[in-house]
């Protein structure tokens, strides 16, 4: 039986030849000949090229990222070749004395809805300062071009913060790009994890214990002695003190999610029909969809972003996990390094995963545009007790 299936497939695949022109009679022909000779000695210079292109760069081991110098000298570009419509704000100092920058992005003057991106507030997390900057490009090559995000614009300021942590990010870039390994780069110089250096419920601690926000220096979530202890996360809260944010979308890296307040205790918040709602748009327009849920729900923490921003604002803040297949990352060599924490955090495919981030961060803007022409759908209302190390309201 064996054999008469082989004699058959045989068969098929002769009669398949006889009907089907010839490759290998085309081949015959001198000038296809030539041609495919010209083609391969093209492909193999352009290759060559690129390999010599690649040599030059001291920071190949870090592509597709970029080093802080980088994405600071982007900005600066964009700020002088666009003044009409971007706007560069130094908002404060790092503890190393680097610049804490902010981007604006407007039309012009106007009661606007304003919304906040920002990301890279973890060294390593690179891949959200990365889309941050994919952002801040599409908005301003696009304005004047694009009907789309030309109305979106002239309704509403938009507010970019590529790196929460630009100390963080200059160590990390840095080691990858000289040694190709960052190591577990997360803190800032004083070794605190900013993402967990803002107010807190005052009973977070006794109900958590020891959870994501802890006291103990060694530990990667070190949250520091006192909420807004930093000048990274102190300035950023003056910074929101001089603005009306609607929406804050935070980018972090890695696990595909989408993620809203709570995150420290388990309670909804009273907007948490609309967070949902907003979280899923954001997911339906991706096409390779990342999980939607509470924050509390990948882990508890003392002293995040989001939670306080929603507590004392009313800002609705996501938090986005940039980025799936981690543990397949970190396996494969990219660039001739094998980096498994710098890989495991930073998508490789970064147009890629860019490219599915973007529909959801342009209806992110479309929704601060509606959230200020009806307040009414936010149920948000100010709370009574200050939280643990919160400042006295307004901050200097």
């Amino acid at each position: 039986m064996k054999k008469k299936t082989f004699i058959a497939a045989v068969l098929i695949f002769v009669l398949a030849a006889l009907m089907t022109p010839s490759i290998a009679s085309a081949r015959l022909d001198p000038a296809i000949r030539k041609y495919e000779k010209e083609q391969k000695k093209k492909a193999h210079e352009e290759q060559r090229k690129e390999r010599e292109k690649r040599l030059l760069d001291k920071n190949r081991r870090l592509r597709p990222y970029h080093t802080l110098e980088e994405l600071y000298a982007e900005m600066d570009e964009l700020a002088k070749n666009y003044p009409a419509l971007v706007k560069l704000e130094v908002y404060g100092k790092s503890g190393e004395g680097r610049e804490l920058r902010a981007l604006k992005i407007s039309s012009g003057p106007g009661d606007k809805a304003e919304i906040l991106f920002s990301g890279n507030i973890h060294a390593q997390e690179l891949a959200g300062a990365e889309f941050c900057m994919a952002l801040i490009r599409k908005l301003v090559l696009g304005y004047g071009k694009d009907c789309q995000l030309t109305a979106l614009l002239d309704q509403a300021d938009v507010w970019v913060i590529p790196s929460l942590n630009p100390d963080g990010n200059f160590k990390a870039s840095k080691r990858q790009a000289q040694i190709g390994a960052t190591g577990f780069v997360r803190k800032n110089k004083n070794r605190i994890d900013l993402n967990r250096n803002f107010p807190y419920p005052a009973d977070a601690p006794k109900r958590l214990n020891d959870s994501a926000g802890s006291d103990k220096v060694w530990m990667t979530c070190y949250r520091g002695k006192l909420p807004l202890s930093e000048t990274e996360t102190r300035d950023f809260i003056a910074f929101l003190e001089k603005h009306k944010f609607i929406i804050s979308q935070n980018y972090h890296t890695t696990g595909g999610f989408i993620m809203y307040p709570p995150g420290t205790f388990p309670e909804r918040t009273a907007d948490d029909p609309l967070f949902e709602k907003i979280a899923k748009e954001y997911q339906s327009l991706m096409f390779d969809q990342y999980k939607v849920f509470p924050e509390i729900d990948l882990y508890p923490t003392i002293g995040a972003m989001d939670d306080y921003i929603y507590h004392r604002y009313g800002i609705l803040g996501f938090a986005i996990e940039v980025g799936k297949r981690a543990g397949t990352r970190m396996l494969v060599s990219h660039n001739g390094t094998i980096s498994p924490v710098f890989w495991t955090y930073n998508v490789y495919r970064l147009d890629t995963e860019n490219a599915n981030l973007m529909p959801g961060a342009l209806n992110m803007v479309k929704w601060a545009i509606e959230l200020k022409k009806h307040p009414e759908l936010l149920k948000w209302k100010p709370e009574a007790p200050d939280w643990e190390g919160e400042p006295q309201r307004p901050i200097s």
